[in-house]
């Protein structure tokens, strides 16, 4: 089981940040509801990664509410 914080974590850890948790999660959506006909989702990694951290940032926000 992966343990989650709100603070950052290390990359070589097994804890996610709220943060990351949050990215993933976006990304997986996003990835796997936009297949092609060959099978194979082509996408900007830089663009992606970015938009899906701002998702995530979005989020983090709408829970102080």
């Amino acid at each position: 089981m992966i343990e989650m914080k709100d603070d950052g974590a290390s990359p070589c850890s097994d804890v996610l940040s709220l943060r990351d948790y949050f990215a993933s999660a976006a990304m997986q959506g996003i990835l796997a509801g936009s297949g092609e006909e060959d099978g194979f989702v082509r996408y900007d990694a830089e663009a992606l990664a970015e938009q899906v951290y701002v998702m995530a940032n979005a989020m983090l926000e709408a829970r102080k509410k």
